[in-house]
């Protein structure tokens, strides 16, 4: 691992994320989705993670992160007339919760991102795409409506990034896909951690063990994380000679309820 990443901040001060309609949300309010809807917080707050991370990709590699020359710059850097700059970050980041709400983990994300990008002189665009065939999507490329974008809840096989690189947009992404060597990405090693908590309860005396993923929906549609950490969690139970117990589950109060529910009691 060659490097540390820091998780979601916390929710936005005075800047909320700008809308596509040019408005900004007011501090207390939840960000509007350019498709005009308003999503509901969910359970399970957010909360500043720390932890093993690993970057690769190097700016103004293909498909990665923006140039050098293009970096944000101080608050006082506007651009200049005719220069092409929008001062503006777009966030691509799908809805995790039921019904296609943002979670209460997500929200703080999206106001830490917009924190940091208001620290630079920038401010933030949120999209809900998950694909590129979104008209969301779209219209943020066709119409050059930000300096670059961050791509969250990234698939194995990501049609998003498939785009962005061929289309040479400066992007990064949050999470990895198969074409990590050739993207600019941040990420945390999600199988060696869990192979390491696995590792862990076995040091503390547990041969049962139990591995709480996220919800179907993510799950089937190749979410990175789901199917990395999965994978560290069987391979470690493999080696230990355990019994492997995986279950999905809805990010949020209910969903963990009713998983912690179904498990038989014989189960870990």
């Amino acid at each position: 691992m060659s490097g540390r990443t820091d998780g979601p901040g916390r929710g936005a001060g005075g800047a909320g994320p700008e809308r596509e309609d040019g408005g900004r949300d007011h501090e207390n309010d939840r960000p509007e989705r350019e498709d005009g809807g308003r999503d509901h917080e969910g359970d399970g707050p957010g909360r500043k993670a720390d932890g093993p991370g690993r970057k690769a990709g190097s700016p103004g590699s293909r498909g990665g992160a923006g140039r050098e020359d293009a970096s944000p710059g101080s608050e006082g850097d506007a651009p200049a007339p005719g220069s092409g700059r929008t001062h503006t970050l777009g966030l691509l980041y799908p809805p995790a919760g039921r019904g296609r709400h943002y979670t209460g983990m997500q929200l703080d994300f999206i106001g830490g991102v917009a924190e940091a990008a208001t620290e630079y002189g920038y401010d933030l665009l949120l999209s809900p795409s998950g694909s590129e065939n979104e008209p969301s999507f779209q219209r943020i490329l066709a119409e050059r409506r930000v300096d670059g974008l961050i791509v969250m809840e990234i698939r194995r096989d990501d049609d998003r990034v498939e785009h962005l690189a061929k289309a040479g947009f400066p992007f990064v992404t949050i999470g990895r896909n198969r074409r990590a060597e050739e993207t600019g990405w941040v990420d945390l090693d999600f199988a060696g951690l869990s192979a390491s908590c696995v590792q862990h309860l076995a040091d503390l005396g547990h041969s049962r063990i139990a591995f709480v993923n996220r919800s179907q929906q993510l799950f089937e549609s190749g979410y990175g994380f789901a199917h990395l950490a999965l994978e560290g969690y069987t391979e470690a139970t493999a080696r230990l000679g355990f019994t492997p117990h995986a279950y999905l589950c809805d990010d949020d109060t209910a969903g963990g309820e009713a998983t912690t529910r179904g498990p038989p009691r014989s189960s870990p």
